[in-house]
């Protein structure tokens, strides 16, 4: 009686659900605890390849061993596929199975150059993933504003979209995106960004590379978080506070702001028109947060005014 094993006699899709909040190694050694549990591993819904893979050393053995795991998954979804690497032979064919396997959440790490047309060309018309796509993280991406717009077309579920360093993104145009809740585009070269009819946005985090750029920002009702850092010195919290419809900036709960210089006199009037109890300073992680607070950081140009 002490010796049964309650646990191989629970149902398979448990049992799977189990192993798969393991890394992958672990899961593929509960192979050999018995016969019970000798293919389970190969219907994980949670796929997480980190940087670092023990004994492997080169990088063309960690895309053999990416690609023997997914040869070998006999699942017909998945819940998460995450993949860290530097450099990846087959991130198309990578970002592709995840797709097919319905995914809801999506990060890839690493230099790729995905061919998105070709792959909603290849993929079914109908059901074809992207439906299911929820939450979509891309590093160094080489998706040109074409390719987003496509994306964003077919990716109706899509709540979150990160994209760092995206390389040949030269123009940024997110309209009527109802679902999309979380948006945060850094390093980004982009000369514009046009964010419209984006009713359920939440949070958008900008990091802007570049000396030339405009923005435009209108129908997120639901936009309380703005995080914007600038890496030249510029006059864009001016220009970005100017051109914010007032009903937009009254919504907002946190505002953080990040440049080495810039030219504030709008801020700083936009600042005085705001009373003490609209807005507070944060000074650190212990503090709690009044319903909206600022936080500014690396700001080297003329003195605020008193308060």
């Amino acid at each position: 009686m002490g010796n049964e094993d309650r646990i191989s006699n629970l149902p398979s899709d448990l049992l799977i659900s189990i192993i798969s909040r393991l890394t992958i190694q672990r899961a593929t050694t509960t192979s050999i605890l018995s016969t019970r549990w000798l293919y389970l591993y190969r219907y994980i819904t949670h796929l997480y390849f980190p940087s670092h893979i023990p004994c492997v050393v080169t990088e063309s053995d960690y895309s053999r061993v990416v690609q023997q795991v997914l040869d070998s998954h006999r699942g017909s979804q998945i819940k998460e596929f995450r993949l860290c690497m530097s450099k990846g032979l087959y991130f198309e064919r990578w970002f592709e199975w995840a797709v097919s396997k319905k995914a809801e959440i999506i990060h890839l790490s690493g230099s790729h150059d995905i061919d998105y047309q070709a792959l909603f060309l290849r993929l079914p018309s109908t059901n074809n993933g992207f439906e299911c796509l929820k939450d979509l993280y891309l590093y160094k991406s080489r998706m040109t504003e074409q390719d987003l717009k496509l994306l964003l077309s077919n990716c109706i579920a899509l709540e979150s979209l990160k994209l760092d360093f995206p390389l040949k993104l030269d123009n940024v145009s997110i309209v009527g995106h109802a679902k999309l809740k979380h948006l945060s585009l850094t390093y980004l070269g982009a000369d514009s960004i046009v964010i419209q009819d984006a009713i359920s946005l939440v949070s958008l985090n900008l990091y802007v590379m570049i000396d030339r750029f405009s923005m435009q920002l209108s129908n997120t009702p639901k936009l309380t978080q703005l995080y914007f850092e600038e890496h030249f010195p510029l006059k864009l919290f001016d220009e970005l506070l100017t051109r914010m419809p007032a009903c937009m900036r009254d919504q907002l709960q946190i505002m953080h702001l990040s440049a080495k210089v810039c030219c504030i006199s709008e801020f700083r009037h936009w600042l005085s028109s705001h009373s003490e109890d609209m807005l507070e300073t944060y000074v650190g992680s212990r503090c709690e947060l009044s319903p909206k607070y600022l936080k500014i950081s690396q700001y080297s140009g003329a003195p605020l005014p008193n308060r």
